[in-house]
């Protein structure tokens, strides 16, 4: 770990390419999602250095309120200790917990998968 500064901290709104390949803006400021953004820097063995991400989860369009809760702790100027891959000090994260309901989301989920396979199978063999 290492402390770092936050550089730019600001809501984005999603946006997509159009057939003429011009980004557009999906929405407007009250119904298109909304995604967290942040730039920070850090310096490992004397190398300046950028990141952009908050957590290891990508970070996909959520309601304005929740983005906005999310950069508070972020503001501009702000120290910050952050987090980076050693073998790899490009790839930095702010956050290297995972959200509470990630583990108990991945077991329901994987359990799913689990019990189709289960049915899938005991169908096959009482299909012999």
């Amino acid at each position: 770990a290492v402390m770092g500064k936050i550089t730019k901290s600001r809501i984005s709104m999603s946006a997509r390419a159009n057939a003429s390949q011009e980004m557009v803006v999906v929405g407007t400021a009250s119904d298109a999602p909304a995604i967290p953004t942040i730039e920070y820097k850090f310096v490992v063995d004397g190398e300046n250095l950028k990141g952009t991400r908050i957590s290891w989860l990508a970070v996909c369009g959520t309601d304005w309120l929740a983005a906005k809760r999310r950069l508070r702790k972020y503001p501009v100027d702000t120290e910050v200790k952050l987090f980076y891959d050693p073998d790899h000090p490009e790839n930095s994260v702010l956050m290297r917990r995972l959200p509470r309901w990630f583990a108990p989301f991945m077991l329901l989920w994987g359990g799913g998968f689990i019990v189709a396979g289960m049915h899938n199978l005991l169908r096959a063999v009482a299909a012999l």
